[in-house]
C-alpha cells in the first residue's frame, strides 16, 4: 500500500460514525493510512448514500 497507494484508495465520509468507532481509521487520525484515504462531506457509512455515474464511478462531493 505505501508503494502504490491508488491501487488502494478508501473513500470515506467525514462523519461516519462506524469508521470513527470500529475501524479507527478515522479523520483525527488514529492510524496511519498509507494516503489511501479520500475524505469526503458524509454522515453516512451505507453504499446508497454515495453517487455514482452511469459507468458506476464515484461522483466525489
Amino acid at each position: 500500500m505505501k508503494t502504490h497507494p491508488t491501487y488502494f484508495i478508501d473513500y470515506r465520509q467525514k462523519k461516519d460514525p462506524v469508521t470513527k468507532w470500529n475501524d479507527f481509521n478515522s479523520l483525527w487520525g488514529n492510524s496511519d493510512n498509507f494516503g489511501t484515504i479520500t475524505w469526503m462531506y458524509g454522515t453516512s457509512h451505507e453504499l446508497i448514500s454515495y453517487t455514482f455515474d452511469a459507468q458506476g464511478n464515484l461522483i466525489i462531493k
